[in-house]
């Protein structure tokens, strides 16, 4: 049997003439995030969290924001139970991660923070001179690109300073926190 030497002008290419239909095994023999071929998509891991009903947050303290409702979660990240987003191996990358609160009557001090793995990665402050009562619906976001590893936590946290207790305003819109992969 004689051996035939054949000749690509490309470097490690193969023409497609010289593969046969359904010999290569993208399953088992390719690692990575693959483009999309012959009309598929590849979606970027996308989450949008809001609250539902009332909710009392409490004067002068810290508080993990009830975003019990996911509004948009297309790699299913959200965690209604504890209000957070759980990053995957698979969803692990850079996000630009985007936390907005928003009170019923203004206080004189307004706090969002976005919060990974317990630890506040970007805090965005309000300072007003209204207070409790003051009817003015004060809110305030915080926006931050980070880059997050698989298993780690996110929740947003808000704190505000006035005169007694105060509801989140009942706008799904007005709270929310929200993100997208922006890189791997």
């Amino acid at each position: 049997m004689a051996l035939t030497k054949l000749n690509y002008t490309g470097q490690g290419t193969i023409p497609a003439s010289r593969i046969s239909a359904g010999s290569i095994d993208l399953t088992s023999k390719v690692t990575g995030i693959l483009p999309s071929a012959n009309g598929g998509s590849v979606t970027s891991p996308i989450f949008k969290l809001n609250p539902t009903g009332s909710h009392t947050i409490t004067n002068n303290s810290s508080t993990t924001v009830p975003l019990s409702v996911a509004a948009i979660d297309t790699h299913n990240l959200h965690n209604s139970s504890n209000y957070t987003i759980t990053f995957t191996a698979a969803t692990a990358g850079i996000y630009f991660i985007s936390g907005t609160a928003r009170l019923l009557y203004s206080p004189t001090r307004f706090r969002v923070f976005i919060n990974i793995n317990d630890s506040n990665v970007f805090t965005n402050e309000e300072t007003t001179n209204g207070n409790a009562g003051g009817g003015s619906y004060q809110s305030t976001n915080a926006n931050t690109i980070q880059t997050v590893s698989s298993g780690d936590v996110l929740k947003m946290r808000i704190y505000f300073l006035a005169t007694a207790n105060q509801s989140l305003y009942p706008s799904p819109d007005s709270v929310e926190l929200s993100g997208f992969r922006i890189g791997i």
